[in-house]
């Protein structure tokens, strides 16, 4: 898909920003801090915008004025500088605009803002400076031009906060957030009112290619991290236990990724033994970014792998048990390590290979299998130690080495497939009980019958 193309896509013909990208533009300290008398009319679904507001006040002009320089010499001293040797979402085959340079965001830049009278042309810089992310050189040039729109932004930030067009601005048509403990009745139900808020016929939508299922996650509040009861099970970075709030509904893979489907859109199946319906392995962080990528071109919409909330707060479906199951793990549900016990669980059936996805039939309240163990599958956050004060839709540190996995695999003791087990490893990591399973925003899907 031609650069242009994949901004109209997201851009969607828009007048307002939307809240994920006010969120990003506040996590990258490009939007001025919101006066505390705006913020303060915020109703409750933008709530965090008043954490994140004070989050980038903490960043000083002067600070901010130092950064700027700094990327500016950066991008004067190397400004076609290309990244090699890494194959992920941002450096796939065949898809140039993934390597995209300065000169290449200048130029999309200029036309945007040639056809544009409404300041709008910002909206679509601010998704790919995520996008381009590991892109380094570009990823700068973008925000550079962000604060070089400065009063663009502002203008569409007001426009969106005072518009009645803006999703959520009319409480009394948003179905109610989930929150804390909920019943799988509960989860059910949500799932059907959010369907039909949304203009769907089912909460279980198909990517038109690989004929994938995805299923509709309400938004919701809930606790993050382990209980205190789960140690010593649990390592230290599981706590603090913190409230997370993810403001919006998104779609995520009911089962993980086969083997068939990532050599249907990647064309090759690192996965050391080969059956079709496995989960696929022995993928890294970077292959996993690259299927991504590929299915997002061909099905026209923005796959990505979910963030460690969003991940989390799927897994457990309104519980707060160690496994989304109960207090114990049992091989009749679960593919792991079952020679080993968790609480006052007994033994089950070690299978010593990967299962065909989905096949033990047991689902969490959300509709999800294999939330525990078969595989690891990746997430989109760098690696970091948990905050203590609530969260409003995190998407992790900005830098790091380390990106997070979750659920164990089929090599896992029991401990290491609970709801709030974590663990991390470098990008270019692969292993035999490693996989991934995809999430689409709600925002990005377009096709309402």
């Amino acid at each position: 898909m031609r650069a242009l193309e994949q901004i109209a896509l997201h851009l969607r013909n828009r007048r307002l920003l939307s809240f994920d990208e006010i969120r990003e533009l506040l996590r990258l300290g490009l939007l001025p801090p919101l006066p505390p008398e705006e913020t303060d009319e915020l109703c409750d679904h933008r709530a965090g915008l008043r954490h994140q507001a004070r989050e980038a006040q903490l960043t000083t002009q002067e600070q901010q004025a130092e950064h700027l320089d700094n990327l500016s010499d950066q991008l004067s001293a190397a400004p076609q500088k290309k990244q090699r040797g890494r194959r992920g979402a941002q450096n796939v085959k065949g898809d140039k605009p993934q390597r995209a340079n300065t000169q290449t965001i200048q130029k999309i830049s200029d036309q945007l803002s040639r056809s544009s009278r409404d300041h709008s042309h910002v909206s679509p810089l601010v998704m790919l400076a995520r996008q381009f992310a590991p892109c380094h050189s570009a990823n700068e040039a973008i925000q550079v031009l962000l604060r070089q729109n400065q009063d663009s932004l502002r203008t569409l930030v007001d426009r969106t906060l005072s518009s009645e067009e803006w999703p959520g601005n009319d409480p009394a048509e948003r179905p109610r957030d989930l929150r804390g403990w909920f019943s799988s009745k509960a989860a059910e139900q949500a799932q059907r009112k959010w369907a039909r808020h949304l203009g769907l016929n089912n909460h279980v939508i198909v990517s038109p290619t690989t004929q994938m299922q995805l299923a509709l996650i309400p938004p919701g509040a809930f606790q993050m991290g382990a209980l205190d009861s789960e140690k010593p099970a649990a390592c230290d970075d599981e706590f603090p236990r913190h409230w997370v709030r993810i403001s919006q509904p998104f779609f995520m893979g009911v089962v993980p990724v086969t083997q068939r489907e990532f050599e249907q859109i990647c064309g090759d199946n690192p996965s050391l033994r080969k059956r079709e319906y496995w989960p696929v392995n022995q993928v890294s962080w970077h292959r996993a970014q690259e299927f991504c990528s590929e299915l997002s071109r061909r099905d026209r919409r923005t796959y990505r792998l979910p963030t460690e909330a969003e991940w989390e707060y799927a897994c457990r479906a309104g519980t707060t048990t160690p496994f989304t199951f109960g207090l114990t793990l049992s091989s009749d549900v679960a593919n792991y390590q079952a020679d080993h016990v968790y609480g006052m669980g007994g033994k089950g059936v070690y299978r010593l290979t990967p299962i065909d996805v989905g096949s033990l039939g047991a689902a969490n309240a959300f509709g999800l299998y294999d939330v525990h163990g078969n595989v690891w599958e990746w997430c989109d956050d760098f690696y970091a130690e948990y905050p203590s004060a609530p969260q409003f839709d995190p998407l992790g540190p900005m830098n790091g080495t380390l990106r997070v996995m979750r659920g164990g695999g089929w090599e896992s003791i029991p401990s290491k497939c609970r709801s709030g087990a974590r663990v991390a490893a470098n990008e270019d990591f692969r292993r035999s009980d490693l996989g991934f399973r995809i999430v689409l925003p709600e925002m990005v899907y377009s096709e309402r019958p």
